[in-house]
């Protein structure tokens, strides 16, 4: 074949040089291809071929350069970079695409950056960041970016323009939904600048007839108006509005907003109108003289340009008004990953930046819950080898705070657990049953035993007794779906079984029947996972009986010799020959389950299966806000696993098309193909999660180097060789059938239990509200979504007009109809949904949060929630030069994130200067350990806010005497401890504060105390919004 490669006929060569990249995709093929010699032979084929011999030599090369640093020298010895830098410039644009990629797998070893700077790969790779196509262009900026982290190279980078062709490339318009969005609101406006143009000639005309003074004088400027203002409408509003949102540049918004002006300025004019050009108010008066039917015409007139300028202000605030941020994404890392094995990341979707969290431990495996106060907790995981083939798990139980970016480890379980579950319980506890301890020398994995349940209040693990039959049934107890039910107990799959249990003694309440005969051995527990879903529950209210549902999608077939074989398999394979290339299951199992107003438990008689449309196992199954699920990801054959040895293959034949399941339809029509398919197999460790948008995120895979697949075409492997880094996002296609509703003014960021909240809606069209549904995705983790639920709200309409209006909603009524945590409020139109808003659902203001100990104290002298009735404790202080001022919400207001204290500053940091808000003083007791927690928000990157405790002297004068520092956060850049950890700008828009959450403190001596928050480092023009300010003590 090399002699094909090296030969004179230019279609063998190709040919050879296509099969050259087919064995370059294989790992286990590309060292015997460097020993063969290929490398020189399909260097030489890039300048010796045409157009798709370059193409399939580029791509073969890339495919090595991703695989060991020998590989990539024998390229670099071979003048392999010349070559690929003469097709950056000279080849087709497939060629060049491969080329780029080829070359920004080079740039990611250290010994090759040096050559690639030599031989003008920065020059060929600025080339394509102009004239390139998409996807050679994102390879061309990958390389460039690996390059630039060498130091020696920034100067030949800056030095070649690269910065300045990267700007260029980012400011160019990408069209999307926004733009989209922003055409048809400008185009409406522009439609309603003609017809008041036509109406308002026609108005002219009317008086013309009516034989009213100054009229053709009149009639003359209205036609030029309309002669002159359609065209230049077009031009000067509606194209202006779309270039603006297209480009997003601050030129062209600047441009905008004097048009923007101008054309509200005329509109407003027009509507005033005491010439007869106009049909204005004045001239309406005017025209009543002349005639009645004038007076109307004009009347009418008016009202269409009064119109017509406050659609403009409309159009302007839905598509230049902020939007808020997406909330953070943990997504911890597989122990292959080249950043480290103590790391995870935070992903901000709004800003697509990642910031590293080192985490001390290897916490892939574990589980993880949200907490009732917006942090995170992250409980046990890890591998490690201990002998040979042994794992075992840790007991660590971390908080991560989305403030400060901080991990904490806070306690320890009782027992090492790996794959563990974790649900919230209503009372904010969070209950961690399952998981398997260090693996025995013989193979077998022990399960852990009894649950534990660890309380955030006092960071502390206590060990309760699970139900032994629900124990016994799981091959190791790994990730069992549970929902915590409206009595507060949980109901909690396993393996193929089902109960309702006490979490706190592990009784059994209920157990749902075993499954029929014709699907006895379907198993949907890891490592044959399928996930299970709890359906979307109706309205919940106390003293109603209610009916939940679930389903267990896909999975696997275990009969008891395999059973008992997988009790004796390690990460890294067994013996289980049969098991790797068992067909995964093609059938789904649901049941219902009952909950009596008197807290009485009844599952229905049988499991109601369903055929699924293929086999399908380690997959995603997505709830969605409207009830139907979107299957994701997964394989036909196998399972779950990271090795691919003759003994054990993992998992193959991997799906690239979602389904859907809609629960409403009936037995055999509910699930169908969506059309829609990924290049990227989703496999063993991929995870999917449904965002704020109301799109599904998705990521990873570490079975990603090994699968096979008959469709193999139809797949675009992962070009980091075992693991999968490449993200997608999946639009459901409910996003995209038109008139979706939006949420004009969001509920309160804090939502009471048994309280009622407002929520504004819009619509393009006259349309209605069919419902309003909180949703909380879970704990995403091995396709299972632990914790997730979805539920209606009750709630009222009031309709402003055809397409807006007010809802008042009805929160749920306890912590266990919606346990304590941040939830997405959705609303929707039928199936079609809108953008979600955040709300954290919890006590009443005043009362003491379940984070903390329940015989805390509130201290109103230090807090206020800025309400009607409430106290206002706080006042503003300056000092040396600094200015600023204070303007707090006025007595009837309602709502965190809507009102509070906002302070504006107007001068710049000074030496010694301080701004303040300081309370009053209150008198505490020695020993006493306080917490203080505060929504907050700036309009900077630079407004720090520092929480002081001061000591106050005899006279009750708040002094800096004893001042004992809380922390200190940074709401434009989380800051902890004075080191910025991450650069995040939040913007100044009714429900995106942030909660912050500061302390335990102690307080040593007895005295008299007040709470200082200090915005000394604030810049001039910075505001500052502060909200529900509490502070507990105990």
């Amino acid at each position: 074949m090399m002699e094909l490669v090296t030969g004179q006929d230019v279609a063998a060569a190709r040919a050879a040089a296509f099969v050259l990249n087919n064995c370059a995709h294989e790992a286990s093929f590309r060292f015997a291809m460097l020993e063969a010699g290929a490398v020189p032979c399909l260097v030489e084929m890039l300048s010796g071929c045409d157009a798709l011999g370059q193409e399939a030599a580029a791509a073969a090369l890339m495919n090595l350069a991703s695989e060991e640093r020998n590989i990539r020298s024998a390229i670099v010895a071979c003048n392999g970079i010349q070559a690929l830098v003469v097709v950056l410039k000279y080849g087709g644009p497939a060629a060049q695409e491969a080329a780029a990629a080829a070359i920004e797998n080079l740039s990611l070893d250290s010994d090759c950056e040096a050559a690639l700077a030599a031989e003008g790969a920065i020059d060929g790779l600025l080339q394509v960041l102009k004239d390139g196509s998409t996807a050679a262009q994102a390879a061309a900026a990958g390389a460039l970016r690996n390059l630039a982290v060498n130091e020696e190279l920034e100067e030949q980078l800056l030095a070649a323009g690269c910065v300045a062709v990267l700007l260029q490339l980012a400011a160019r318009p990408q069209e999307d939904v926004g733009v989209r969005t922003a055409a048809l609101e400008g185009l409406r406006c522009y439609l309603g600048l003609v017809v008041c143009l036509l109406y308002n000639f026609a108005g002219a005309c009317a008086m013309v007839g009516l034989g009213a003074p100054d009229r053709m004088s009149s009639w003359f400027l209205a036609a030029i108006y309309l002669i002159a203002g359609v065209p230049l409408g077009l031009l000067l509003w509606y194209m202006k509005l779309y270039n603006t949102v297209a480009n997003d540049g601050a030129v062209g918004m600047l441009g905008f907003f004097i048009v923007f002006i101008i054309h509200v300025g005329f509109c407003t004019w027009a509507a005033i109108g005491e010439r007869w050009s106009f049909t204005g108010f004045v001239a309406a008066l005017r025209a009543f003289d002349v005639s009645k039917v004038g007076g109307v015409l004009y009347i009418i007139g008016a009202c269409l340009w009064t119109l017509e300028a406050a659609a403009s202000w409309w159009c302007l605030k839905m598509e230049f008004g902020p939007t808020g941020k997406e909330g953070q994404l943990m997504l911890p890392h597989p122990s292959t990953n080249p950043e480290g094995f103590n790391i995870m990341q935070v992903y901000d979707r709004d800003d697509e930046t990642w910031t590293n969290i080192p985490t001390g431990v290897n916490s892939v495996c574990g589980g993880w819950a949200r907490l009732s106060n917006g942090q995170v907790g992250l409980f046990a995981g890890h591998y490690g080898t201990l002998q040979a083939k042994q794992v075992e798990g840790f007991k660590s139980v971390f908080v991560f705070d989305p403030t400060s970016l901080r991990l904490t480890p806070k306690a320890n379980l009782t027992r090492k657990r790996w794959y563990p579950t974790t649900v919230t319980l209503p009372n904010g506890d969070i209950y961690v049953p399952g998981g398997t301890k260090p693996q025995m020398t013989n193979g077998v994995w022990p399960k852990a035993e009894a649950a534990d349940i660890f309380n955030h209040a006092h960071d502390t693990v206590t060990q309760v007794p699970t139900n032994s039959k629900l124990h016994e049934a799981g091959l190791g107890n790994w990730y069992l779906g549970a929902l915590v039910l409206p009595t507060g107990q949980l109901a909690v799959m396993n393996k193929n079984m089902m109960q309702v249990i006490n979490p706190y003694t592990g009784e059994a309440l209920a157990e749902a029947p075993a499954l029929p005969d014709k699907v006895k051995d379907l198993v949907w527990e890891f490592p044959r996972m399928g996930p299970q879903v709890h359906l979307r529950a109706p309205v919940m209210k106390p003293g109603k009986d209610v009916r939940l549902e679930f389903v267990a999608f896909g999975g696997s077939w275990v009969d008891s010799k395999l059973d008992e074989d997988l009790k004796h398999c390690s990460h890294v394979g067994c013996n289980r020959v049969a098991s790797e290339k068992r067909p995964c299951a093609d059938v789904a199992v649901r049941i219902g389950l009952k909950v009596t107003a008197g807290g009485q438990y009844k599952f229905d008689d049988s499991w109601e299966v369903e055929t699924m449309p293929g086999q399908r196992c380690i997959f995603d199954g997505i709830l969605l806000p409207n009830g139907h699920v979107v299957l994701i990801g997964g394989q036909k054959v196998g399972l779950g696993d990271l090795t691919d040895s003759p003994a054990y293959n993992g998992g193959h034949q991997p799906y690239n098309e979602p389904w859907i399941y809609k629960p409403d339809q009936p037995n055999g029509k509910r699930f169908t193909k969506t059309g829609a398919k990924t290049k990227i197999a989703r496999q063993y460790h991929a995870t999917s999660i449904l965002t704020k948008d109301g799109d599904i995120l998705i990521g990873g895979t570490s079975n990603a180097g090994f699968w096979h697949s008959s469709n193999e075409q139809e797949f675009s492997r992962t070009p980091l060789g075992v693991n999968e880094y490449r993200m997608e996002v999946y639009h459901p296609p409910y996003l995209f059938q038109g008139n979706l509703p939006r949420i004009t003014t969001p509920p309160p960021t804090v939502t009471p239990y048994g309280s009622t909240f407002e929520v504004g809606y819009a619509f393009h069209s006259p349309a209605a509200i069919t419902a309003v549904v909180l949703h909380n995705a879970g704990g995403v983790t091995h396709n299972c979504a632990i914790g997730h639920r979805s539920q209606q709200l009750e709630f009222t309409s009031k309709k402003i007009n055809a397409t807006h209006g007010t809802l008042t909603v009805q929160a749920p009524a306890a912590p266990e109809y919606a346990p304590p945590a941040h939830y997405n409020l959705f609303l929707l139109r039928g199936d079609v949904y809108s953008q979600s808003a955040w709300v954290q659902v919890r006590k009443p203001l005043g009362q003491v949060p379940v984070d903390y100990p329940q015989d805390a104290q509130l201290i109103p002298e230090m807090g206020t929630t800025f309400e009607a009735g409430s106290k206002q404790p706080f006042k503003l202080g300056l000092s040396n030069g600094r200015t600023a001022t204070a303007k707090f919400a006025a007595p009837a207001a309602r709502g965190t994130g809507a009102y509070g204290a906002r302070v504006t500053v107007t001068n710049g940091p000074a030496a010694a200067g301080t701004i303040t808000l300081h309370s009053e003083a209150a008198q505490l007791k020695g020993g006493t350990r306080c917490y203080v927690q505060l929504w907050a928000r700036a309009s900077g990157k630079d407004s720090t806010l520092t929480a002081v405790f001061f000591k106050a002297d005899a006279a009750g004068t708040v002094t800096e005497k004893g001042q004992k520092r809380l922390a200190v956060f940074d709401v434009g850049k989380h800051i902890s401890d004075g080191a910025v950890v991450e650069d995040q700008t939040m913007h100044l828009v009714e429900g995106s504060y942030c909660l912050n959450l500061m302390g335990p403190v102690e307080v040593k001596d007895a005295g008299s105390y007040a709470l200082q928050l200090d915005l000394g480092a604030a810049k001039a023009g910075a505001t500052i919004d502060i909200d529900d300010v509490e502070v507990y003590c105990v």
